[in-house]
């Protein structure tokens, strides 16, 4: 009887705030153009397709790649692999690529490195119907800096004094002296292999003076950096306009705060003792260099040949810090007139877990405080982060482009559980990084990494292959929950049959010999399923249905017998 009362009652509140939506739906809706992009519901924060269906995304992220490629660097994948993504439920893929492997020189471009990544795309589209985010990929910057790699070093070179030969902030002060490699013709110029080694990888960079100078001058323009920056986004949209694959343009990734005091204190969250104070400067550099300079510069180049595929813009360094502070982000790049075409990213790594080594690999150690902190961390960070996209004017559509980058030990697999439980509770779309799952897929893997590529194992893959309704037809979803003990896929969705009649797609693996099944608790919608694995569901409104109250949400069921 408890039981009973408390389900009417979630009900009933989950009918207070449909009510609330449906009147949003009808007031703000303000998208006109009838094209094949993908777009955004800006008054309730979802993903659309052309068609109409309200679309959750489910992917990986692949980057990284190694030399063996039609064109050096570029990622690829074989037809084979990617249909086994495919059958993890995907439909998306955020594809890395480089400014500085298209621009090779100031102006000069190797347009046959961006005639490959089209074909990439149309492939994967077309073969396999993945949608694609194109994510302008950096890390540590450029090649300017040990293991640094996306922008063009040619444009992230600082041209004072004091940033160079071994003056006081030159590279890698603070965190090391340099040590000039005498023989070096190209940057960086200092002895990579020992700074590396001692300074525990590349992400140290963050935290010098020359790196953060550098991306405060592409922020400021500086030699018409940002000019340079908006003129590869004009070049990358001229290419895919017109491209029904394309889901969005990432702006940059893990974009760093700029030129910012460094702290030499071993707080957490840093790297190698080093760290900047978020609580002071998150929000403030965000709105500073991200919102009012680097966003809205390339939201003007994008739109001025692309004014309808998706933006993506993130806070700094993806907004996955050990302090889980808001973004400040008070618009999105373009403004309200763009809300329906430009979405928050962010990422979000429980930190205690991260473990890119071999399958297998891992430490079992502290488990239940491991699992209780990154629970903590999930669930702070999807709520703040969630929040800070309807700020920024989108009401909420987002989507982690990065997240995971764990073994599949039991501290790993309980932090992908928990990721994907936080998600889905906000109803975040996702890509996966996963080092392992990159080395494998990609032809040639991961450059740098010696140990042999193998499939990510059954209890890695039974987590990530997550049932989930992938395309919604006919209705709003308002909340979806998989019971991962029972394997039951629990969601209300409110209907709507002023849209056109169409299949709704549910993702939902069952093994071998068992069969799916989807049930309606509502005495006036049915369902019935018409294929094996990826559910297609026909709504049926029953005979009775003339007295139906739209704005009731319905229960669906789906569990293999």
């Amino acid at each position: 009887m408890v039981k009973q009362v408390l389900y009417h009652i979630i009900l009933i509140i989950l009918y207070l705030q449909i009510c609330c939506y449906v009147n949003i739906i009808a007031s703000t809706s303000t998208r006109k153009n009838n094209n094949n992009k993908i777009y955004v519901d800006s008054s309730v924060g979802r993903f659309v397709l052309p068609d109409k269906r309200e679309a959750t995304f489910h992917g990986i992220c692949l980057t990284e790649s190694s030399t063996l490629q039609t064109v050096s660097g570029l990622v690829n994948i074989t037809d084979e692999k990617a249909a086994m993504l495919k059958n993890l439920g995907f439909n998306i893929i955020r594809i890395g690529f480089h400014w500085n492997l298209y621009e090779i020189s100031p102006n000069i471009f190797n347009e046959t490195y961006m005639i490959e990544l089209e074909n990439l795309v149309n492939r994967l589209g077309n073969k396999h119907d993945f949608y694609i985010i194109l994510d302008m990929h950096q890390d540590q910057m450029s090649e300017r800096f040990c293991a640094g790699h996306g922008i063009p070093s040619f444009y992230s070179t600082v041209n004072l004094p004091e940033y160079n030969n071994n003056n006081s902030k030159a590279y890698p002060q603070p965190v090391a002296v340099p040590i000039i490699n005498k023989s070096a013709t190209e940057p960086p110029f200092i002895q990579c292999e020992p700074f590396l080694h001692n300074h525990h990888g590349s992400a140290v960079s963050l935290y010098t003076y020359y790196l953060g100078k550098a991306f405060q001058n592409l922020y400021d323009n500086v030699n018409g950096a940002l000019d340079a920056y908006g003129r590869f986004w004009k070049k990358v949209a001229s290419k895919f306009v017109n491209n029904k694959y394309i889901f969005a343009y990432e702006i940059l990734n893990e974009p760093w705060y700029g030129e910012i005091p460094i702290l030499n204190d071993n707080l957490p969250g840093g790297v190698d003792g080093y760290s900047v104070n978020d609580t002071l400067y998150f929000a403030s550099y965000n709105v500073k260099n991200l919102q009012n300079k680097l966003n809205i510069a390339i939201h003007n180049a994008i739109r001025s040949i692309d004014k309808d595929t998706i933006l993506l813009f993130e806070p700094a360094a993806g907004g996955s810090r050990y302090d889980i502070m808001p973004s400040g982000f008070t618009k999105g790049p373009g403004g309200n007139a763009f809300n329906d075409r430009q979405a928050f990213a962010y990422h979000l790594y429980c930190a205690n877990a991260t473990n890119g080594g071999p399958w297998g690999e891992g430490n079992q150690e502290d488990y239940n405080v491991q699992s209780s902190s990154c629970a903590t961390y999930v669930n702070t960070s999807v709520h703040i982060r969630t929040n800070d996209a309807r700020k920024a004017g989108s009401a909420g559509a987002t989507i982690v482009t990065e997240f995971g980058c764990t073994n599949n030990d039991t501290v790993g697999i309980n932090a992908m559980e928990k990721s994907l439980s936080g998600f889905e509770s906000v109803k975040n779309s996702w890509t996966i990084w996963s080092v392992q799952m990159m080395h494998y897929f990609q032809v040639g893997g991961v450059p740098g990494i010696k140990w042999k590529a193998s499939p990510p194992p059954p209890n890695f893959i039974n987590v990530l292959a997550r049932p989930y309704v992938r395309y919604l037809a006919n209705a709003q979803l308002v909340n979806s929950t998989y019971v991962g003990e029972k394997n039951l896929l629990i969601f209300f969705i409110l209907p709507n049959f002023s849209l056109p009649i169409l299949e709704t797609e549910i993702y939902f693996p069952c093994s071998q010999g068992r069969l799916l099944n989807i049930e309606f608790q509502s005495k006036y919608v049915s369902a019935s399923v018409v294929s094996f694995n990826n559910i297609s569901i026909n709504y049926v409104l029953k005979e009775e249905s003339n007295d139906y109250d739209f704005e009731v949400v319905v229960e669906g069921i789906v569990r293999c017998e």
